[in-house]
């Protein structure tokens, strides 16, 4: 999940703080590679905590 901002406009330039995410679906019974959901895992965490929040 990553936060983002949206609708800047003259009136509000900085704009509207939103959350957005990527969903992944796993159904039962399906394989998973503990290794590449892992990668993903560290990833989504890195580009995160890589984002600082913009506070006024």
């Amino acid at each position: 999940m990553v936060e983002d901002v949206k609708w800047r406009k003259p009136s509000n330039p900085a704009g509207v703080p939103v959350w957005e995410h990527a969903a992944s679906s796993i159904r039962e019974g399906d394989k998973i590679n503990k290794e590449a959901l892992e990668a993903l895992i560290r990833e989504a965490l890195a580009l995160n905590v890589s984002k600082k929040p913009k506070r006024a």
